[in-house]
């Protein structure tokens, strides 16, 4: 399980997921040493590695929600934002995770090394054409 701390650690990428097939991954890239600023992107394309779309941004390792930019696409009221936000109070320990959800870590790949997203993909350790290709 990831840890709240883990948000921060530099280059975190997380999916939580329900029992529904719902998913949304997110990353969480550290920018600046001295006072460093935590950017909060959404996965909204194929690409794994580069379809991200900003969400917002968290200044420091309080427990404080995300907070909306200018150059945010997203609201206070998307979705997107509130599952992030709710992921930041289930890993600080303010809140408690549903029956039939999980925060996951991104993995890679066992076949080709590619940035793993979607639950399904997490748990077998191939992405869908490694899948098929091994015969998984």
């Amino acid at each position: 399980m990831i840890k709240y701390e883990d948000l921060f650690a530099g280059k975190t990428t997380l999916t939580i997921s329900n029992n529904r097939k719902e998913h949304y991954t997110f990353r969480v890239d550290k920018v600046g040493e001295t006072n460093p600023r935590y950017i909060v992107k959404l996965l909204t394309g194929p690409d794994n590695s580069r379809d991200y779309t900003y969400l917002g941004m968290m200044f420091n390792e309080d427990v404080k929600p995300v907070v909306i930019t200018k150059a945010s696409k997203f609201n206070k009221d998307s979705i997107p934002y509130k599952t992030f936000v709710f992921i930041q109070k289930v890993l600080s320990g303010h809140k408690e995770l549903p029956e039939g959800y999980s925060i996951l870590p991104s993995g890679t790949c066992f076949r080709c090394n590619r940035k793993l997203t979607t639950p399904e993909s997490i748990s077998l350790g191939y992405g869908p054409e490694c899948a098929k290709l091994m015969g998984k």
